[in-house]
């Protein structure tokens, strides 16, 4: 449970912190001239990259996976078990402004929550596991 926890907070990390901040620092410089504006213009920046930055992770993933989940091994299902849709990576992508606004509880939830979710798994509706005991249950069932 724990090492599926550290490398979901790796997926995070390397999917959408790490893009994240680099986006941030090129809208800023493009548009105002900085790395980092001041004021209103720093949260429009940093609201727009995260927007973009969710919107190319739910576009590129397949299979119920985005990049950076094929990487660390992950794959986010829907609560019936079936892969998550483009839409509900998206929503969960988006809605990990929760995780972060709870002043970082939402991603510690998943340590003793009995799905293992984050606060924006459960709006979500989605569940993530590990790639490789998705395909062990699926050898397994007839």
């Amino acid at each position: 449970m724990k090492n599926l926890w550290w490398r979901r907070a790796g997926d995070f990390l390397l999917g959408t912190v790490a893009p994240w901040s680099l986006l941030s620092q090129i809208l800023g410089t493009i548009f105002f001239r900085r790395s980092w504006p001041d004021g209103r213009a720093a949260t429009l920046v940093a609201f727009a990259a995260f927007a973009l930055i969710v919107a190319i992770g739910s576009t590129l993933s397949r299979n119920g996976q985005t990049p950076a989940q094929r990487l660390f091994g992950l794959r986010t299902l829907d609560l019936h078990g079936g892969e998550a849709r483009r839409s509900q990576q998206a929503v969960r992508g988006a809605c990990h402004l929760l995780d972060i606004l709870s002043f970082g509880i939402g991603f510690l939830w998943p340590l003793w929550d009995r799905r293992a979710q984050t606060f924006a798994d459960k709006v979500a509706a989605t569940v993530v596991v590990s790639a490789s005991e998705e395909s062990h249950r699926e050898r397994k069932s007839p």
